[in-house]
């Protein structure tokens, strides 16, 4: 029964629905399973309870019709826990009214003092989520052989793929801003280590393109990065081997020097003034090989000498040296 003091509700539907089968076809044989069902858990020799205690003294007398105050309650409400158990029937699921209801729409728009619109269906709902067999999405479904059902939420799904349209729509937008400038697009695909020495403009064109589509937020950080052009500086010096780079580690070395444990710290030691003489042959090396020209470095973009770590040479302590 609703509560005539709380008229402002915001519904939230979800389903705990069935885990997809890989072949729906049954074996010889096989029949199958009519239960499909959510039942009681335990974890480390306890019981799982699907509320704290103080939510249990909100929401559980109305269902188990037992006061909180109650000498019983305590046993009362292990055995509801113990004895929990709903079916989940075939598509489209077990629907759970997971929303809330306010007493003024200020509450409702802030999202405070609100009530379950249906007390059994969101204290099912809460059980689910911490319940091993149920997924909390789709996505990791395939995480635990344990796992037979999985959260979905409608609302979240069209959120999800709402955002993903917007961020698709900015990486297209940043696509046609920087198309024209075939530096800009050189730098960018050479980032992302698709090396673009060896396509024509047309093959980089349709190859930015389908990095944008595919990953538009990636995308969009790295056109974004103030540090582009010297991160696709230290990548052409790593493919020609003016730098390297430990294998299966972020690690570059000048040399025998260890100049970065990632791309940033290598970006902090090149840009460093005491390491000026060694970034300025570097440039030089590179534009004698390629014929381009290096990025200049910003004053902004520069950190003051005494904010920059020293280097990390091979006769550093151990002890200062990142794990």
């Amino acid at each position: 029964m609703k509560n005539p003091n709380y008229s402002f509700e915001q519904s939230q539907l979800v389903y705990i629905r069935r885990k997809p089968k890989v072949n729906n076809l049954l074996k010889e044989g096989e029949v199958e399973d009519p239960k499909h069902k959510i039942g009681s858990s335990y974890k480390q020799q306890a019981i799982n309870r699907g509320l704290t205690f103080d939510e249990e003294k909100l929401y559980l007398p109305s269902i188990i019709g037992i006061s909180s105050t109650s000498e019983k309650w305590e046993t009362a409400t292990k055995e509801y826990w113990a004895n929990i158990s709903a079916y989940v029937p075939s598509d489209p699921g077990l629907e759970l009214e997971t929303g809330f209801a306010f007493k003024t729409k200020e509450d409702m728009t802030k999202g405070i003092n609100g009530i379950p619109i249906n007390i059994p269906d969101y204290v099912l709902y809460r059980y689910c989520l911490g319940y091993s067999h149920v997924a909390n999405t789709i996505d990791v479904i395939d995480d635990s052989p344990k796992i037979r059902f999985y959260i979905f939420d409608k609302e979240k799904e069209v959120q999800q793929n709402h955002d993903l349209f917007k961020q698709r729509k900015d990486a297209y937008k940043k696509f046609l801003e920087i198309i024209g400038d075939r530096n800009k697009v050189d730098e960018v695909l050479n980032v992302m280590g698709l090396v673009p020495e060896n396509m024509d403009d047309r093959d980089k064109d349709l190859q930015l393109e389908a990095y944008a589509k595919d990953d538009p937020l990636t995308f969009i950080t790295v056109v974004n990065d103030k540090n582009l052009g010297l991160k696709s500086f230290i990548e052409s010096c790593l493919k020609s081997q003016k730098l390297t780079r430990i294998p299966n580690t972020e690690t570059i070395q000048y040399g025998e020097e260890v100049i970065g444990y990632t791309m940033d710290e290598t970006i902090a030691y090149l840009t460093n003034p005491r390491n000026s003489a060694k970034f300025t042959a570097l440039k030089a090396q590179m534009q004698m090989m390629t014929g381009r020209s290096v990025p200049v470095v910003k004053e902004e973009e520069t950190e003051e000498e005494e904010k920059v770590p020293a280097p990390v040479t091979a006769n550093t302590p151990a002890s200062t040296v990142r794990k």
